[in-house]
């Protein structure tokens, strides 16, 4: 399935997408939109238009994160495998970039409970009651007083 804008009505029809298998599903002019009749046919209408709307708008927004915050406004002819290779390392910085706040949590989560178990275990006495002296001799011991690494 492929979501357009206005402008690409009757692509379906065009002679190069002729053997293509896809579905288009391609956005009604703005004028034809808001002439629609205040019926609940034109309600619907109006409603799979704005469906349609926000899957566009996804895709969209990775466009903005790369023109904007990367720069990459105009191409130069400087051979077709170049641009290629820009244009995916742009697309998996734009998803990173997207993620970011997800990824953030993730790690703040990670800190925060790498935090708490290393409080923990200082905090639990060895077996003569003894408080560890590091944080090494807190990770190096267990319960029978064996070394686990050198």
């Amino acid at each position: 399935v492929v979501y357009g804008d206005a402008g690409y009505q009757g692509i379906a029809k065009r002679p190069e997408m002729a053997g293509n298998g896809a579905e288009f599903r391609v956005a009604m002019r703005p004028g034809k939109r808001r002439a629609l009749p205040h019926t609940p046919e034109g309600r619907l209408l109006d409603l799979i238009e704005t469906a349609k709307a926000h899957i566009r708008s996804k895709v969209e927004h990775s466009f903005r994160v790369i023109k904007q915050q990367f720069g990459f406004q105009k191409t130069r002819l400087r051979g077709l495998a170049k641009n290629r290779c820009k244009i995916n390392v742009l697309a998996a910085l734009t998803n990173l970039f997207q993620a970011r706040r997800q990824l953030l949590a993730t790690a703040r989560a990670w800190e925060w409970c790498a935090q708490t178990t290393q409080f923990r275990l200082r905090s639990q006495p060895d077996e003569d009651g003894n408080e560890p002296k590091s944080h090494h001799e807190a990770f190096s011991s267990t319960n029978q007083g064996q070394t686990l690494h050198g």
